[in-house]
């Protein structure tokens, strides 16, 4: 008898259980069920893929330099300067990379002696290079180069030297004959924006940059160096036109 009272009005046909859902029959209606359920998740994996594909094209179709120098100074260059530099410095190299032109690239780092939060980032940024060992053509202004000499000697043991000796003669030579400063030099005649005294060496192979492929990358940018301090270049810059 409760039962029925509870029932009163209520039609017979909504007493009877739900139908199952029946599950999706043609390919329109499966598509129409995954996209309900995964549009988002397909959506992101689809992003996800195109993201990767943009970025590895990109990374293959970046035209990397033959020689990379880390210019070390007090304060940052113009990229207008750092483009003679890389001018500058390119007839005394080789196209190594086969693809018809030299090419110099010259990263700056300059270290602010004003105790800013530049100089932290900046030095972090000198410390990658170093750690990752990819950089060995170094060019230090003076007191930077003393302040960075101080700090190898301190972390290191007393018969290592960043520096490896450079193999010249009749040229004046710093540092037990790893170091060379340009102040004289005449192939420096047109970038006097940049500092009149820089001291350029190469990295040694050893510690975080040793290895086979490193060996190759220093003789390869030691005999960059030696030809530009003797002034001998080896290829003619090329002028578009």
């Amino acid at each position: 008898m409760a039962r029925e009272r509870y029932l009163v009005g209520v039609k017979p046909e909504e007493l009877q259980p739900a139908a199952k859902a029946q599950p999706p029959q043609t390919p329109r209606d499966k598509w129409d069920n995954f996209w309900y359920h995964y549009k988002w998740i397909f959506l992101g994996i689809v992003g996800g893929v195109i993201a990767l594909v943009v970025l590895v094209a990109q990374s293959l179709s970046v035209d990397k330099p033959d020689y990379t120098l880390l210019l070390v100074t007090d304060h940052a260059y113009a990229d207008e300067q750092l483009t003679a530099l890389e001018e500058t410095l390119s007839p005394y190299g080789r196209d190594l990379d086969a693809d018809g032109k030299v090419e110099v690239q010259a990263l700056n780092v300059y270290l602010p002696n004003d105790g800013s939060s530049q100089y932290y980032t900046n030095s972090q940024v000198l410390q990658t290079h170093l750690v990752a060992g990819d950089v060995f053509l170094f060019a230090f202004e003076p007191a930077q180069y003393a302040r960075f000499a101080q700090d190898v000697q301190n972390a290191s043991t007393a018969d290592y030297t960043f520096f490896a000796s450079l193999p010249v003669k009749d040229i004046p030579l710093q540092e037990g004959g790893t170091a060379w400063n340009w102040a004289e030099a005449p192939q420096r005649e047109g970038l006097s924006a940049l500092p009149e005294n820089l001291i350029f060496g190469v990295r040694a192979v050893a510690g975080t940059a040793a290895g086979k492929q490193s060996e190759k990358a220093q003789q390869q940018d030691m005999a960059l160096l030696c030809a530009f301090m003797k002034n001998q270049p080896l290829v003619e810059q090329k002028t578009e036109g």
